[in-house]
């Protein structure tokens, strides 16, 4: 019988295992959202209302209409931020503290703040959790 555990660890869910060192990530959502030291629900609802396609705006990026609830913008945003630490993306660190990626997907998420489509994602982390993302760079 294997033993496993369910670990949480402030700022950072990759973990090395056991002496050969595997790389594993603790993934959950709701640690990893959060919007001005609110819970994930309001992180996914601030960047729901700001970005998706239901609730588009004039020179706002917005997420195209297949990512039409907020579980798949969720799921777009975690892939996303995922990919970027598979490359060890440290992203770059703002004045205000906050850590910026922009990823590039395989395919158009949406479109950035001039209407044209977009494969990039703007994710912004503040003490290790996702603070807003959007479709674009800023």
């Amino acid at each position: 019988m294997l033993k496993v555990y369910n670990l949480e660890v402030y700022k950072d869910h990759n973990f090395l295992v056991s002496t050969d060192k595997i790389l594993v990530h603790n993934t959950c959502w709701g640690g990893d959202f959060f919007y001005k030291g609110i819970d994930g629900q309001k992180t996914i609802d601030h960047i729901w209302d700001g970005h998706s396609f239901a609730k588009r705006q004039s020179g706002k990026s917005y997420f195209s209409s297949q990512f039409s609830t907020k579980d798949k913008i969720k799921d777009l945003v975690s892939d996303a931020r995922s990919r970027s630490r598979a490359h060890h993306d440290a992203g770059v660190l703002r004045d205000d503290g906050k850590r910026v990626f922009q990823v590039e997907m395989d395919d158009y998420i949406g479109f950035d703040q001039q209407g044209r489509k977009t494969k990039t994602i703007t994710i912004i982390e503040e003490d290790g959790r996702y603070n807003n993302a959007f479709p674009g760079i800023l």
